[in-house]
């Protein structure tokens, strides 16, 4: 006979806390330069630690999950509800879920990442309600799943998207014939390449080069101006990695003018792997706001390690950790010394000794060739457990381009 127990409230509610915190936490670490792999991978153990204790409280955790939904309105609340209504089965209360998901198309990763965290047989039923639902927004939450469900056919789920009216249902479907290298589906990527939708055309630019297409490599920085968040992130370095160096070259310097693009161009330097870009970043090493980044990107290309080489400035004031609260909701002007919030945990380098390594190390980097962690690309990409995220996603794609499926798909888990 099954045991049961009252239900203890102030835990239930640190669980609920604590699991969106973590959700919330991996999430900004998938592309930051100060997270690696092992640091995802603890992120994921003290998530489904929490995670664990909402399954064992069951329904229990309902009422609480979406009473803190409609307070927050938020993607990890979100992914929390969505976890948390998987393992009840209660469709009343899922129509409150999507409701909260169709007033903001930004809290829909937060549902597709809990239908990727769940079991493929508890996440099928909830799966098939939201792919078969009238509304795109639903769909949308239900692609990343089904593109990897055992008892979906991939093929399926791709050709809808691509017929779908919806411009980010049809970018979904030709991202993931890029990642997963369908082939039979290069026609339908030649004509999304013309896509009205900026989104949907840079995908579909962005799948015809991971299969090979050397035309769709100079097409790729069109749209980068309307790319947001990890979409950008992941634009940034496709454009830096894949186009002629004519090309690369012409755009960074149409860019370069502009003060907004400096930190996408910091990256850029970094995926390209170029030695002839460290002289930029040495540049950009002076200005207050772009010197940790500009650091990183040095070590991202060369391998230099700020800590190990004593290459930082140890007597620097250390930045503060930003705690992500949902209460803080206060804004203010960034100054140009104020440091980004991506920035918190690198370390602060001395430019005068980074410099001068350079100059010791340079003859390491030969021209013509390109570089990751002090590595030509071909070897690179052979062992990423020690990369920083950046590193890691750089990997991936250099592994995707030389034919392993599915490798952009299966770097991060649960995969969006």
């Amino acid at each position: 006979m099954a045991m049961v127990r009252p239900v203890n409230f102030p835990v239930l509610t640190q669980h609920l806390e604590e699991a969106a915190f973590c959700w919330l936490r991996r999430q900004e670490g998938l592309w930051s330069p100060t997270f690696r792999q092992e640091h995802l991978a603890r992120a994921d153990y003290l998530l489904d630690a929490h995670l664990e204790g909402l399954r064992v409280a069951g329904t229990a955790s309902v009422d609480l999950a979406l009473s803190n939904l409609q307070r927050w309105k938020t993607a990890d609340e979100v992914f929390v509800s969505t976890y948390v209504l998987l393992h009840a089965g209660d469709d009343g209360r899922l129509k409150q879920l999507e409701a909260v998901m169709l007033d903001d198309p930004e809290l829909i990763p937060g549902a597709a990442a809990a239908l990727l965290w769940a079991p493929p047989d508890q996440g099928l039923a909830l799966l098939q309600r939201w792919w078969s639902s009238r509304d795109s927004m639903l769909r949308r939450a239900a692609v990343p799943a089904a593109l990897r469900h055992p008892r979906v056919k991939r093929d399926t789920v791709v050709l809808d998207a691509i017929e779908s009216g919806d411009a980010s249902l049809r970018a979904r479907a030709f991202r993931a014939v890029g990642e997963w290298r369908l082939e039979p589906y290069r026609e339908a990527l030649l004509q999304g390449a013309t896509d009205t939708e900026p989104c949907s055309r840079f995908e579909a630019n962005y799948a015809l080069c991971l299969l090979g297409d050397i035309q769709a490599r100079a097409r790729l920085d069109q749209d980068l101006d309307h790319l947001k968040g990890s979409q950008r992130r992941r634009g940034i370095m496709a454009w830096a990695i894949l186009p002629p160096s004519e090309r690369f070259a012409a755009v960074f310097d149409q860019r370069a003018v502009e003060t907004a693009w400096h930190r996408d161009l910091i990256y850029a330097l970094a995926w390209r792997g170029d030695p002839a870009g460290l002289p930029l970043l040495i540049q950009w090493l002076q200005v207050p706001a772009l010197a940790r980044l500009a650091a990183y990107a040095i070590c991202h290309i060369t391998g230099a390690d700020l800590d190990a080489d004593d290459l930082w400035q140890q007597d620097s004031p250390s930045s503060e950790e930003h705690e992500h609260d949902h209460e803080d909701n206060v804004s203010h002007e960034r100054r140009d010394d104020e440091e980004d919030d991506e920035d918190a945990g690198l370390l602060p380098p001395d430019t005068e000794r980074l410099t001068d390594w350079l100059k010791l190390h340079s003859p390491l980097f030969q021209p013509g060739i390109r570089y990751m962690a002090g590595r030509p690309f071909a070897m690179a990409a052979e062992d990423a457990a020690s990369y920083c995220m950046p590193q890691v996603w750089q990997a991936a794609m250099l592994r995707t381009l030389q034919g392993e499926i599915g490798a952009m798909c299966e770097t991060a888990r649960p995969r969006l």
